[in-house]
C-alpha cells in the first residue's frame, strides 16, 4: 500500500460518517493503526468485528472488545484472549454476568480489578471475590465502588486496613447507615461520607460539627458535595453559606442541561433569576411552567434573568423610561458598554447611585469616564470611583490629578494604581501636600527620578512619622540615588527605618548589601532576605551568622528557605532546624539537591511530630517525598521513621504523605515522556511502583527501546503493557 493510499485508508477509518460497506474492504490493511480505527468504528459491521476479533495485533483485538455493536458470542471468544489488555477490554464493556463470572477468576489481576468495577457484574460474584481476594487491595478497591456489591460485603470492607478501600466504602450509595456512621467518625473517613448521596441527616449534622475548617470549606466549593451535606454545612455555619449558596446554583445548572429541551429554557430562567431551591424543587416547578421566550416583565425581580443577551438588554432600554427597570439593566452582567454609556449620559432615567454604579464596572468605555470625570458637578466619592477602575485610562486619571477640586482620597487612589503615568504622579506632587498621598506617589514605580528626589529633599530632615514613613518608602524606589542610600547607612544616628528601607531596594548597591548583612537588625535582614537582588553568599552569611545564636529568629529561615537565590549549602544548614515549615520549604526549593532532601529527612527523624495536627498543618514529609530529585535511601529513611511511631495514626498519616508524595513526583515525571509512553506510565503508578523518579524514567525508556509490545514488571508483582502506544 503506497503512502497516499494509506492516507486515505486511514482518513477513511477516522471518519464516524464513513459507512460500513466502505470499511470492509480496509480490514486487509497491513497498518495497524487502521485496523485498530476500525475496530473501534462504531459502523463497523458484525463480519468486520468478526475477522478483527482474529487479528494478530493484541491492540486491534482489544478495540474491537470495546466497541459496542460486538457481538456477545464474539466477546466470549476474545474473553479467553492469551492477552491479558484484549481480556481487560471484555472486562471493561461486556454486560454479560457469565463472561463476568468468568473474567473475576481470570489469572491477571488487572483482568479482575476491570471486571470488579464493572457494574453488570453480579453481586454473588462480587461478594466471591472480595473473599478471595482480601489481601488485594486493588481489587477490593474497585469491589467497594461497585454499586452491585452487597451491604454484607461493603460492612466488611469497611475494616479493611487500606484507607483507599474505606474510602471507596463511604462513598458507595448502597453502604448502610450504620457503616457510614462508623466511617462518619474517623477522620481518615469522614470526608468521603460527606460527599455520599445517601448521608441520613443525622450524620450529616455531625460531620457538620466535627470536620475540621477546611474540609468544610472544600465541601462546600465541590459539587460533587451531596445535596443534604451542603444544606447542613450553611445551617451550622453562617459564614460559609454564600459558599454553599454558589454550589447549590451549580448543581441547579448540571441538573437543569440533563431536561428536556421543552422545559430546559424556563429551567435556566428560574435560575438565573435566582431560584432559592433545590434540584428536586426545581424539578417539580419547572414542569408546571409554560414554554415562554420572552423576558419576565415582573418589575418586583430584584434582578433580570442572566440568560439575557447583550442585544435584548439593550433593545429593553431603548423602549423603557421606567428608573427602576432601567436601574436593573444598569446592574446586569451581561449590559454592554455601548448600553452603559447611554444610560450614563441619560438624564431621563438614571439617578446618582446608578452612576456611581456605572462607573465601577469594567464594561464601562473609557470614553464614557472620561466623560463623567469632566463633569462640572463630579463628586469626590464618583471620582474615586473612576480612578478605582482598572478600565480607566491614563488620559482620564490625569484629567483627574489636575481638576482643581481634587480631594485627596482621590489622589491617593490615582497615586497608587501602576498605569499612572509619570507626568501625572508629577502634577499630583506638586498639588497635593498631605504626606500620605506623597507616600502612594513614592511605592509607585513610575514615578520619576526628580520627583524621587525632590521629596526626599523635603521629607530628609522630618520627625514626624508620617513624613517619615514617606523618606522610607522613598529610599526602596529604584530611582533612588545610590549616594543617597550610602549616606543614609553610613548615617551615625539614622531615622527609624531609613536603613531598613534601604535594604529593601532593588537597586542597592552590593557593597550596602554586604554591610548591612553584618548589622544584626531584625528588621533589615527582613528586608535582605526578602530582596531579590540579594546573592547566595549574603543569604549564606546572614545564616551563618545567626543560626545557633540568640538573635535567631525563625522567620529568617522560613524567607531564606523561599529565596530564589538561596544555594544548597545554606539549604543544608537550614535543613537541621526543628522547625517544620522551614524543612518543607527547603524541600520544596528548586535548588534542592538529593544530599540537602536527605538533611531534612534526617532532622525530622531526629525531631518527628509530636501530634497529627503539626504534622498536616506543614507536612515536610510531603514535601521531600514529592521533590524528584529525593534518593531511594531518603525514601527508606522516612519510612523507618514512621514505623518508629508509636502513634498509629499518626503514622499512617506519614505513610500517606511519602506515598502521596512518591506519587506526586512520579505523576510530574510522566510529563517529560512521549505523548505515547503516557498512559502505560500512569498505569505503572497506578499499579504502586515504588521506586523514585530516576529508578521511573530508567524503565520507561528501556522499556520505550525494547519496543512496543514490551510488558513492564514492576517490583509489586504488577505486569503491565504493552509500554508504547503508537
Amino acid at each position: 500500500m503506497s503512502t497516499t493510499e494509506l492516507k486515505d485508508a486511514k482518513a477513511l477509518a477516522a471518519d464516524p460518517c464513513t459507512p460500513g460497506e466502505q470499511l470492509e474492504p480496509l480490514i486487509t490493511s497491513t497498518d495497524t493503526d487502521v485496523r485498530r480505527m476500525l475496530a473501534a468504528h462504531h459502523n463497523a459491521t458484525d463480519t468486520m468485528l468478526q475477522n478483527l476479533a482474529a487479528d494478530t495485533d493484541p491492540g486491534t483485538r482489544a478495540a474491537t472488545a470495546r466497541n459496542s455493536h460486538t457481538t456477545h458470542k464474539t466477546l466470549t471468544l476474545l474473553a479467553s484472549d492469551p492477552n491479558p489488555d484484549v481480556r481487560e477490554a471484555v472486562a471493561e464493556s461486556t454486560t454479560s454476568e457469565n463472561l463476568l463470572n468468568q473474567l473475576m477468576n481470570d489469572p491477571d489481576t488487572a483482568v479482575i480489578r476491570r471486571a470488579a468495577e464493572n457494574p453488570d457484574t453480579p453481586t454473588v460474584t462480587l461478594t466471591t471475590a472480595a473473599a478471595a481476594h482480601a489481601d488485594n487491595p486493588d481489587i477490593c478497591f474497585m469491589i467497594a465502588g461497585n454499586t452491585n456489591t452487597s451491604s454484607d460485603t461493603l460492612r466488611i470492607l469497611s475494616q479493611s486496613a487500606d484507607l483507599r478501600v474505606r474510602n471507596e466504602v463511604a462513598v458507595n450509595t448502597h453502604t448502610p447507615d450504620d457503616v457510614l456512621a462508623e466511617l462518619a467518625c474517623n477522620p481518615d473517613t469522614a470526608l468521603s461520607v460527606a460527599y455520599n448521596d445517601t448521608t441520613t441527616p443525622t450524620i450529616a449534622h455531625y460531620l457538620a460539627l466535627t470536620l475540621p475548617s477546611a474540609d468544610l470549606h472544600h465541601l462546600v466549593t465541590n459539587t460533587e458535595t451531596s445535596i443534604r451535606m451542603l444544606r447542613t454545612i450553611a445551617a451550622n455555619h453562617p459564614h460559609l453559606a454564600d459558599a454553599a449558596d454558589h454550589t447549590r446554583v451549580t448543581r441547579l445548572r448540571r441538573y437543569s442541561a440533563s431536561l428536556p429541551e421543552s422545559v430546559r429554557q424556563n429551567a435556566h430562567l428560574l435560575i438565573d433569576a435566582g431560584f432559592p431551591g433545590w434540584p428536586t424543587q426545581l424539578q417539580r416547578v419547572v414542569h408546571a411552567l409554560q414554554t415562554s421566550s420572552q423576558p419576565p416583565n415582573d418589575l418586583a425581580l430584584t434582578q433580570l434573568p442572566t440568560t439575557l443577551t447583550a442585544a435584548t438588554l439593550h433593545h429593553m432600554y431603548t423602549h423603557t423610561r421606567d428608573r427602576r427597570l432601567t436601574a436593573l439593566i444598569a446592574r446586569h452582567r451581561r449590559t454592554s458598554g455601548r448600553t452603559l454609556a447611554a444610560i450614563a449620559t441619560d438624564p431621563h432615567t438614571v439617578d446618582d447611585s446608578v452612576i456611581d454604579h456605572i462607573v465601577t464596572r469594567h464594561e464601562t468605555p473609557q470614553a464614557t469616564l472620561h466623560t463623567l470625570a469632566t463633569s462640572t458637578d463630579l463628586s469626590p466619592d464618583r471620582a474615586a470611583l473612576i480612578a478605582a477602575n482598572q478600565q480607566t485610562s491614563p488620559a482620564t486619571l490625569h484629567t483627574l490629578a489636575t481638576r482643581t477640586d481634587l480631594d485627596d482620597s482621590v489622589a491617593i487612589r490615582i497615586a497608587s494604581r501602576a498605569d499612572t503615568r509619570a507626568a501625572t504622579l508629577a502634577a499630583l506632587a506638586e498639588r497635593t501636600h498631605n504626606p500620605r498621598t506623597h507616600q502612594a506617589i513614592a511605592g509607585n514605580p513610575n514615578t520619576p527620578k526628580t520627583v524621587v528626589n525632590t521629596l526626599y529633599a523635603r521629607y530628609r530632615h522630618t520627625s514626624d512619622p508620617k513624613e517619615q514613613r514617606v523618606v522610607n518608602m522613598l529610599l526602596k524606589h529604584r530611582l533612588m540615588d545610590q549616594a543617597t542610600m550610602r549616606a543614609v547607612c553610613s548615617n551615625p544616628a539614622p531615622a527609624p527605618g531609613s536603613r531598613a528601607a534601604v535594604a529593601a531596594n532593588t537597586s542597592i548597591p552590593r557593597d550596602l548589601i554586604a554591610a548591612l548583612a553584618r548589622s544584626g537588625d531584625p528588621r533589615i535582614l527582613s528586608n535582605l532576605t526578602n530582596n531579590r537582588k540579594v546573592d547566595s553568599a549574603t543569604l549564606e552569611l546572614i545564616v551563618s551568622t545567626l543560626i545557633g545564636t540568640a538573635r535567631w529568629q525563625n522567620w529568617v529561615g522560613l524567607a531564606v528557605s523561599a529565596h530564589r537565590n538561596t544555594n544548597p549549602a545554606t539549604l543544608q544548614q537550614l535543613a537541621g532546624l526543628n522547625d517544620s515549615w522551614i524543612r518543607a520549604r527547603v524541600a520544596r526549593h528548586p535548588h534542592a539537591t538529593a544530599d540537602v532532601l536527605d538533611a531534612v529527612a534526617d532532622s525530622i527523624a531526629a525531631h518527628p511530630p509530636i501530634s497529627r495536627t503539626q504534622f498536616q498543618g506543614t507536612c515536610d514529609v510531603f514535601s521531600v517525598a514529592a521533590n524528584p530529585a529525593t534518593a531511594a535511601h531518603t525514601y527508606t529513611r522516612l519510612e523507618q521513621l514512621a514505623d518508629t511511631i508509636a502513634d498509629s495514626e499518626l503514622a499512617t498519616d506519614i505513610r500517606n504523605a511519602i506515598r502521596d508524595g512518591r506519587i506526586a513526583a512520579l505523576r510530574k515525571a510522566v510529563k517529560t515522556l512521549p505523548s505515547g509512553q503516557r498512559r502505560v506510565a500512569r498505569e505503572v503508578i497506578r499499579c504502586g511502583f515504588p521506586g523514585t523518579v530516576t529508578q521511573f524514567l530508567s524503565i520507561m525508556n528501556s522499556a520505550h527501546q525494547r519496543g512496543s509490545a514490551t510488558r513492564i514488571t514492576i517490583p509489586t508483582g504488577a505486569s503491565v503493557g504493552p509500554a508504547i502506544s503508537r
